[in-house]
């Protein structure tokens, strides 16, 4: 059973396959157990391994923002709505830290 979840839904990890578990078996299971089976079974996700950049914390720190409209950041994300992917461009002012701008696009 937890064996054909994984492989329905492939991209979900031992805690969304606990609340699938319970929400459509009815199963009273722990998502440390589920981790453990899955461990077992060799079905759990590689860690995704989040870094932090330095330089941008470097560049920025070497920029003296005295006043609005001196300096901007810029910033893309990607919002996924399947089955697209929608990009948003945010335009920041530094120094009051409004919104000079923002596209969104497919």
């Amino acid at each position: 059973m937890l064996f054909d979840l994984a492989e329905e839904y492939p991209r979900y990890g031992y805690k969304k396959l606990t609340v699938l578990l319970k929400s459509l078996f009815g199963i009273k299971i722990n998502k440390k157990k589920v981790y453990r089976l899955c461990k077992e079974m060799d079905l759990l996700l590689p860690a995704e391994r989040h870094y932090r950049s330095e330089q941008s914390l470097i560049a920025f720190k070497e920029v003296a923002v005295n006043e609005p409209n001196n300096h901007w950041q810029m910033d893309i994300t990607y919002v996924t709505l399947l089955p697209k992917i929608i990009f948003v461009l945010g335009i920041i002012d530094t120094y009051t830290l409004e919104i000079v701008g923002y596209n969104t696009d497919r």
